[in-house]
């Protein structure tokens, strides 16, 4: 085409040729390496590019309108790098199924598919645009739906918070990037974002293709900056689009299919659902579970608003909590979720313990930071924290090398879990004692001996919130491990329940 500009490719086809074929659709590529500047229109897609879609000085903007492609707007133009390169090539499979038929592939969203590698698969996300698709004024096509929202909070410690913003921005399934004066932040879910810190506020907007990525995104960023931020009780305020009250979309209904107790305290009930490839991230292990109650067979899920927040249904707020997806396997459609026993009965594990096949809850997610490849793995946690390390355990490779610690009640909770053999795994029994209220799992990691190159230790710890500050100290300030070495997360706190802790904020959880 055109746009590739080279003897190397095309080389053979004219823009002559082009308008003689007179197809209904074309999509032009083309790369940087191009020998001499290309002749014709040149959409101008890549990563480096954006967007320019103007003509060369002295042509039309819109040349040859007899040309069906050109007169109904279908001219479309993508980076060659999509074209050529495994597993980019997915987004041009995509698009090529989608400009020509939308209504067909209208489930088929390539900005999605790049949020999704960039957050799971790519070292260097790549930021966009990666393609161009130019309207023809000729017809009154309507174009695709964007939606533009931005908020300016009034926040004179922002520059306390910041840091602390961004972490948890990452640890919930958004890329950050670093840019002069801000950040970018990218939604896996096709939206994206600006937060810019200012003396005394943070700016933030944000655009979406779909209402669901535009809600999910507002969401997202309200709830995650006010938890960080309690203390400052920030005013957070949209203006700009409206798309209604909207489902999650990340929002899987799942029914259960089996029940079963693995020990006398842990109960794994195991959960068949549809469309379950996002949940199946290795770096992303939690997920929050909506419950319904048993006789509800009509049941409503909430719906994200334009002012960034959760809509419950009429008949009330449903209760929740967050989980680790102990095993999944979207191929089948099938997850395991460990429930555990313990002092009280919450909702989660008192709905578990009256669970049956049938049985239906909602799920959200994943978030939360996971493993990291690494010569030498230090996992430790107690109850709360045994599903994420045994689920990091069972995909080490088998040449891993590493030392586990799981602190239990006793041998009777002691599970078979796979992994290398170059990984130890020791069981600390603390009795009747409660989980984080004695210093089993930070002395037994003083007792090991590490590598002695730290730089290629990973360490990943789930526990109860003393048991984590110890832990976190220890590996920081006393191993020595720089923080990106180091996954570290409360997953409860000894007298104070969910709720509780939502109402305090991240200090409550976080150090």
């Amino acid at each position: 085409m055109p746009a590739a500009a080279g003897e190397r490719w095309f080389a053979k086809l004219s823009p002559e040729q082009l308008i003689a074929e007179a197809p209904e659709a074309y999509i032009a590529t083309g790369g940087a390496y191009a020998p001499r500047p290309a002749p014709g229109h040149r959409p101008g897609a890549g990563p480096a590019g954006g967007a320019r879609g103007a003509a060369p000085p002295g042509r039309p903007a819109r040349p040859a309108p007899c040309c069906p492609a050109i007169r109904d707007g279908r001219v479309h133009g993508i980076w060659s790098g999509i074209v050529s390169i495994r597993p980019l090539n997915l987004l041009f499979i995509e698009a090529a199924a989608r400009w020509p038929h939308p209504a067909l592939f209208h489930d088929r969203d390539p900005g999605e598919t790049l949020g999704l590698l960039n957050t799971r698969f790519l070292a260097r996300p790549l930021p966009g645009p990666l393609w161009a698709s130019l309207s023809c004024p000729l017809t009154a096509k309507t174009p695709m739906p964007r939606f533009h929202a931005r908020t300016s909070i009034p926040f004179p410690r922002i520059a306390d918070y910041l840091e602390r913003i961004v972490t948890s921005l990452a640890a919930h399934h958004l890329t950050l990037q670093p840019l002069p004066g801000g950040y970018a932040v990218i939604s896996p879910f096709g939206g994206h974002g600006h937060l810019v810190p200012e003396a005394g506020r943070l700016d933030i907007t944000v655009e979406a293709p779909t209402g669901p990525a535009f809600n999910r995104l507002k969401h997202d960023l309200t709830s995650l900056i006010e938890f960080v931020a309690r203390d400052e009780a920030l005013v957070i305020d949209w203006s700009g689009d409206s798309a209604g009250a909207v489902l999650p979309p990340d929002l899987r209904v799942l029914t259960v299919r089996q029940v079963r107790d693995v020990t006398p305290r842990v109960r794994r009930i195991t959960f068949a659902g549809h469309d379950l490839a996002r949940s199946d991230a290795p770096d992303q292990l939690h997920v929050r579970l909506l419950f319904q109650a048993k006789e509800n067979t009509a049941p409503e899920w909430p719906r994200l608003g334009d002012n960034g927040r959760i809509l419950w249904p009429a008949a009330g707020r449903l209760a929740s909590r967050i989980y680790t997806l102990r095993r999944i396997d979207a191929m089948a459609g099938l997850v395991g979720i460990d429930f555990v026993r313990h002092a009280g009965v919450g909702p989660g594990i008192g709905w578990a313990l009256q669970a049956e096949p049938g049985d239906r809850v909602g799920l959200l997610g994943p978030a939360a930071h996971g493993p990291r490849p690494a010569g030498w793995s230090f996992l430790a946690g107690d109850e709360t924290g045994l599903p994420g390390m045994a689920r990091i355990l069972e995909g080490l490779p088998p040449t891993a090398r590493g030392v586990a610690l799981a602190e239990i009640a006793g041998p009777e909770e002691e599970q078979e879990i796979a992994r290398p053999h170059g990984v130890e795994l020791h069981w600390l029994h603390r009795g009747a004692a409660a989980p984080g209220s004695t210093p089993l799992l930070v002395e037994a990691a003083r007792r090991l001996t590490l590598p002695a190159e730290r730089r290629e230790i990973f360490a990943w710890c789930g526990a109860e919130f003393s048991a984590f500050c110890a832990l976190r100290h220890y590996l920081l300030r006393e191993a020595g491990l720089a923080a990106g070495q180091c996954i570290a997360l409360s997953h409860c706190r000894r007298g104070m329940g969910e709720e509780e802790i939502a109402v305090a904020g991240a200090s409550a959880i976080m150090p």
